[in-house]
């Protein structure tokens, strides 16, 4: 009896390694061909009309899941948002900017791979004057070379702002190479007793993410399919029978 006992043992435990060990070998294939954008050396500093400053703290950047083998980044600023004012001079900006730089690692980004970037943001406004604009300048420079530019612009705004646009590499990027990413939001306005407020809470300015479905949600879904035609050999290997339903032949 424990010789049939260890025999059914070893036979399940092979069973399930025989699931198991392909589904660990595709996870991991998937993984190796993810090419990731450096969080590296982040900087954040605002302008309003002078010198630039250093943002205040809970300015931040962190890893976006991938998308097309593309690990892209996510730009955020704190609840209290960003502050300008002294709009003297008509066109005069308040100006923040987010910067990362570091080695690409994984594999190389070839020219003319289209990278997604999205906005989400709120500005408010107090006081006398007016919005007259903003502008959005996202960009990838890969070993000192542009490599890649996406500009957004909008008049006569108020509230939130949200929408993406795509960003098409015009050159490589190199893996090992240094890759800075930058992201410049100006927002122009007009009136000296005017007070512009930019909040960047839980919104972002993300490179590299889109709402549509993830390429990993579809090979998930296919990995777990074969998941359940094995559990289903493996019930069936033990001696699990469906009964057969009587009112059919």
């Amino acid at each position: 009896m424990d010789i049939i006992v260890g025999a059914k043992t070893l036979f399940n435990r092979t069973a399930v390694a025989l699931i198991i060990v392909p589904l660990a070998a595709a996870v991991q294939a998937f993984g190796i061909s993810i090419s990731t954008l450096p969080t590296g050396n982040f900087s954040c500093t605002t302008q309003n009309g002078g010198p630039t400053s250093p943002c205040p703290s809970g300015s931040n950047v962190s890893q976006l899941d991938p998308i097309d083998n593309i690990s892209g980044l996510e730009f955020f600023g704190p609840s209290s948002g960003y502050s300008f004012s002294n709009f003297g001079s008509p066109g005069t900006a308040g100006v923040v900017e987010f910067i990362t730089s570091g080695p690409l690692s994984g594999p190389s980004i070839p020219s003319g791979t289209i990278i997604p970037v999205l906005y989400d943001f709120n500005v408010g406004a107090s006081g006398t004057g007016n919005l007259l604009d903003w502008e959005l300048l996202y960009s990838i420079v890969d070993n000192g070379s542009v490599a890649g530019v996406a500009d957004i612009f909008s008049r006569n705004f108020t509230g939130e702002q949200s929408g993406s646009a795509p960003l098409q590499l015009t050159e490589a990027l190199v893996s090992g190479t240094i890759v800075s990413l930058d992201v410049n939001l100006s927002v122009v306005a007009s009136g000296s007793a005017f007070n512009v407020n930019v909040s960047i809470p839980s919104g972002s300015l993300d490179f590299n993410n889109t709402p549509a479905p993830e390429p990993a949600s579809e090979t998930l879904a296919g990995l777990c399919i074969a998941f359940a035609g094995g559990y289903r050999l493996l019930r069936r290997r033990r001696g699990y029978v469906p009964a057969k339903d009587p009112t059919k032949s």
